[in-house]
């Protein structure tokens, strides 16, 4: 991927889909941690930009896990996905991730409801997180979502799964006519 095409390469980094660490019962430590800091060192030594990562834990931000990640890789630069959302209070978890200077970026949907709540969730992320941090709308996103979420959300950096493969499921291929459909909504070439 990294010589296929001309974009800065983030790397998803987790042992499971529902954001969770297995929980060690080892006096040795969390050998599944263990071994997500060393495909992170790994991808660091293929220089990727950074890594996406995010664990949630009794409905919290596991910020201790994202701690030993960053402690591992310290010149990467990081971003949260949607363990965001499956905390208890979403708002919570994106001001504590000011506290990391790697995190510069958080995936996010804005949550359930209609495009206007979702909107408006948004908005308030956006203000949690703080400046110089950029929010990524993503997460059940359709091409009639992005010229909205675009104009009044202020975010510029969509992530789209489905809504750009054929069939539009999570691992079908992603179609090239799709991905230019989208990159014109958004005004781009």
């Amino acid at each position: 991927i990294l010589q296929s095409v001309p974009l800065p390469v983030r790397v998803m980094l987790r042992a499971r889909a529902d954001f969770s660490l297995k929980e060690s019962t080892e006096p040795t430590g969390n050998a599944e941690l263990e071994s997500l800091k060393d495909k992170a060192r790994e991808f660091a030594a293929l220089n990727v930009e950074g890594l996406v990562v995010g664990h949630a834990k009794n409905g919290e931000l596991d910020l201790r896990t994202l701690e030993e990640i960053i402690e591992a890789v310290p010149e990467m630069r990081v971003t949260v996905h949607h363990a965001i959302e499956a905390t208890s209070d979403p708002l919570a978890a994106l001001r504590a991730l000011r506290n990391f200077p790697n995190v510069d970026r958080a995936l996010v949907s804005g949550g359930v409801g209609s495009l206007e709540q979702r909107i408006e969730r948004l908005a308030e992320y956006r203000e949690a997180f703080g400046p110089r941090r950029f929010l990524i709308a993503g997460g059940n996103l359709t091409f009639n979502m992005l010229k909205a979420l675009r104009e009044s959300t202020g975010i510029r950096i969509f992530h789209l799964g489905r809504a750009v493969r054929t069939p539009e499921e999570a691992g079908a291929s992603v179609d090239s006519e799709k991905v230019k459909m989208a990159a014109a909504l958004l005004g781009l070439k």
